[in-house]
């Protein structure tokens, strides 16, 4: 059978009717959890057989596994666990008990598959595969020695010194009759799955019938296998897109007997599904005409916006240049008070200056009027001090004149200096101080006496 990949990240697929994809998930010893996953079809139905057969919950200790987890745990890189053919699992029964790995591993040497008894040690986990091999092996033995019995042959129920009368399983009596065995598996698969069975489900199924399962636990697990499950839900869905409604349980369980193919056209050929179809049709006619006529409101409103739009933008617009305009007309108005206020400013400054220079005019007139009349004083004054100066000057000659007219001079010759006024005397002839008699001294002192009186006059008017 068929080994299916799946992904976590697809949601938590219900794979059989008691196991869901998480079950089977690898989680690696740092905690991250693989993606995808790889699960057999043969070991699911192999594990709902299990579950249906003890009744308690069925607890898968280790699923898939990629090679690096597998290991991280002890097994290898190629293992069965990393192809999807292998679980490892513990089984309850009906009151909770766990169900010991013996046990368990005669039920699976009865389905057909691999065991590995006492898995990792633990009396009540196994591990079961439905690889193309052939292998019974008790794992909670150092060496893993193979389920023999004392003379070596292989026999799980021997090598657990478990008689097929007495086992729990309640095997009936084998029947070796195989043509009759392939005509129940062959009604079972068409009766449930609605085709012939594979070779290799055949001879599985074979196997374990051959080895007492009874018909009815094939049939239950044939009934919650993947392929099952997958139809199920195939036929909800179709009633879903060709019906238009959910399907009731019955419903479903009617359309099992048929392939894919007769139920896609069963379904779709129904008259529900006609009438669901023309109802649809119906829907999307009026669905189109409600379209079209929200459509076309749609349209007149738009105009109706876009001219509603258009009207604000040429408001807005006629606003804006009425607001620049009064702008400008501002802006202008300021200028010219600017303008305006420059000119009396510049009328004032020269009118200041104006005025200025009218009062310059004036204090100049006024300093030359007072430097005019400060020369007229002063030439006044100067005449004054000439004629002052004359007149002492006058007054002096005529003191001298006076003086000399009582004195002799005959030993005096006298020279005046034009450039300076002053009066010199020099001697006529020599005189002999012997004979220079009182008088004539007496007037050669006054006569120079006379004479620097005057010339000291004459230097004061200088």
């Amino acid at each position: 059978m068929a080994v299916r990949e799946y992904f976590l990240s697809n949601g938590d697929v219900q794979l059989a009717a008691h196991f869901k994809l998480s079950e089977f998930k690898c989680v690696m010893n740092n905690g991250e959890v693989i993606d995808r996953i790889l699960i057999s079809d043969r070991l699911l139905e192999y594990l709902e057989a299990s579950h249906n057969k003890f009744g308690g919950s069925t607890v898968i200790t280790s699923g898939y596994r990629n090679g690096k987890h597998s290991l991280e745990v002890g097994g290898g890189e190629y293992d069965q666990h990393t192809t999807g053919h292998a679980s490892d699992y513990y089984q309850c029964d009906t009151n909770g008990n766990l169900v010991p790995s013996s046990i368990i591993s005669c039920f699976a040497e009865d389905m057909g598959m691999n065991i590995g008894a006492n898995c990792g040690g633990n009396r009540n986990t196994t591990h079961v595969d439905d690889a193309d091999r052939f292998w019974r092996g008790d794992e909670g033995v150092s060496g893993c020695p193979n389920l023999t019995d004392s003379n070596g042959n292989r026999d799980v129920y021997a090598y657990f010194g478990i008689s097929r009368e007495n086992n729990v399983v309640e095997q009936p009596q084998q029947n070796t009759d195989t043509s009759n065995i392939d005509e129940m598996i062959v009604r079972a698969y068409n009766e449930i799955l609605g085709r012939d069975p594979d070779e290799e489900g055949k001879n599985g199924w074979r196997n374990a019938l051959l080895n007492g399962m009874a018909e009815s636990i094939m049939r239950d697990t044939l009934l919650n296998c993947p392929e099952i499950l997958e139809k199920k839900q195939m036929v909800r869905d179709l009633y879903i897109s060709d019906l238009g409604r959910p399907s009731e349980e019955y419903e479903v369980d009617l359309w099992m007997i048929y392939t894919t193919d007769e139920i896609r056209n069963g379904i779709y050929n129904s008259t529900e599904a006609n009438t669901y179809r023309n109802t649809l049709a119906q829907i999307e006619a009026d669905r189109i005409a409600e379209a079209n006529r929200i459509a076309e409101e749609q349209r007149i409103a738009e105009e109706n916006r876009i001219a509603e739009e258009k009207r604000l933008i040429e408001e807005a617009r006629i606003a804006e240049v009425n607001r620049l305009a009064e702008i400008e007309r501002q802006r202008i108005a300021e200028e010219y008070r600017v303008l305006e206020e420059q000119r009396l400013a510049e009328e004032q400054r020269l009118a200041r200056i104006e005025q200025e220079r009218q009062q310059a005019i004036i204090d100049e007139q006024i300093r030359l009027a007072q430097e005019a009349q400060q020369q007229v004083d002063d030439e006044n004054a100067r005449l004054a001090e000439i004629k002052r100066k004359s007149l002492i000057k006058s007054d002096a000659e005529t003191q001298l004149n006076t003086s000399l007219s009582s004195i002799w001079t005959g030993y005096y010759n006298v020279t005046k200096d034009d450039s300076t006024g002053l009066y010199t005397l020099i001697e006529a002839h020599s005189v002999d101080e012997p004979t220079m008699d009182k008088a004539q001294e007496l007037n050669r002192v006054a006569m120079k006496d006379a004479y620097d009186k005057y010339n000291e006059i004459i230097l004061g008017l200088k």
